[in-house]
């Protein structure tokens, strides 16, 4: 399984843009098709809106998340439910 640390790979501990996000996620689909990969969240304090909307939507079943805090937690889970119906 492939792990990507979020703060490492964005340089920041606040992911703030739909286009990062975007990016990001192309970038996974591309370079890891048929590979299991970890987002890890670990030192991320903020998520925006428009991030956590954009990797949502976009989410291939080959992704899961860890160590995600509360409030980032939260976020994804307002925003997954717009997705799971």
């Amino acid at each position: 399984m492939k792990s990507i640390n979020m703060k490492k790979y964005f340089r920041s501990d606040s992911l703030s843009y739909r286009d990062s996000a975007k990016n990001f996620i192309c970038v996974i689909k591309i370079k890891y098709p048929n590979e299991k990969v970890r987002i890890d969240f670990s030192d991320i304090q903020s998520i925006s809106h428009s991030f956590a909307d954009e990797i949502l939507k976009n989410k291939m079943n080959n992704i899961q998340f860890s160590n995600l805090n509360p409030n980032i937690k939260k976020m994804f889970e307002i925003i997954g439910k717009r997705y799971s119906k």
